[in-house]
């Protein structure tokens, strides 16, 4: 049976709420949609130019040398009532992993793993064999950093899109995140008054 589209959530939800459980409090519930930054702009148009240049690369970056690449692939999780946008989904014949795209040169951080594994999850579906990888290409770095699938996250991803859907219903305010520091930079960070 498929969700209803209200039930459903996106795996850019999932990501915001490892970053600031507020995030998809305020793009699902109230709902704002904060104008994109130079940062989510920067982002697009450097992804646009790594899907032009990567079908000419090696897949050797990843191990994956005899592999099918697949960009932007929308998937859906019926068994979860999750879905999102693959940026890069690599198929073999036994197996799939996934390749996300960053703009920034940053680390990977719980926001990434949450990510990974609902991508995991979605092209696992999609595809119909197992995900059995997930990297980061952080495009500024020029850096590939590989995610090994790990239950505990399954777990947290589980939980946490539990969570979500509660919230949409019960209209609860979650606490901000405890990492103060990553407000500075939140296209949201005007509708919280109690962090500032």
């Amino acid at each position: 049976m498929t969700p209803a589209a209200s039930d459903i959530v996106t795996v850019s939800d999932l990501k915001q709420f490892a970053f600031c459980p507020r995030i998809p409090y305020f793009s699902r519930v109230m709902p704002i949609r904060p104008p994109a930054t130079e940062l989510m702009e920067r982002g697009q148009r450097l992804e646009e130019e790594f899907r032009r240049l990567e079908v000419r690369r090696s897949l050797g970056r990843y191990g994956w040398d005899r592999a099918t690449r697949h960009f932007s692939v929308y998937a859906m999780s019926e068994s979860c009532g999750i879905a999102g946008r693959i940026d890069l989904a690599l198929e073999r014949d036994d197996a799939v992993a996934i390749v996300d795209v960053k703009a920034s040169g940053g680390f990977v951080g719980d926001n990434h793993r949450m990510q990974a594994a609902a991508y995991q999850v979605l092209a696992g579906e999609h595809f119909g064999k197992p995900c059995i990888g997930a990297f980061m290409y952080f495009l500024d770095r020029r850096c590939v950093e590989r995610l090994e699938p790990d239950a505990a996250w399954n777990e947290r991803l589980r939980r946490a899109i539990d969570t979500i859907r509660a919230m949409s219903t019960t209209h609860d305010f979650p606490p901000a995140t405890a990492h103060r520091k990553a407000c500075e930079q939140c296209e949201y960070r005007n509708f919280c008054g109690d962090v500032f």
